[in-house]
């Protein structure tokens, strides 16, 4: 049996279904994470906490104190 040339390619792309990139991994859930850890690990990460969310300012400086 003679399929037509133009039909092939059609079939070939099909069989082999769509060019799909890979799914992302699944990013790990923090608060399992926190469980594995020790005191000292989580007092540091609540004190990154702190200091990531506390707007910084530096304090005033007295220019002839400092010069």
């Amino acid at each position: 049996m003679n399929l037509p040339l133009h039909n092939t390619a059609t079939y070939r792309d099909e069989a082999a279904g769509p060019d799909l990139p890979p799914a992302p991994a699944p990013k790990p859930d923090p608060a399992a994470i926190e469980q594995h850890l020790d005191a000292n690990e989580l007092a540091l990460r609540e004190h990154q906490r702190h200091v990531r969310d506390a707007s910084y300012a530096p304090p005033p400086v007295d220019f002839f104190r400092v010069h």
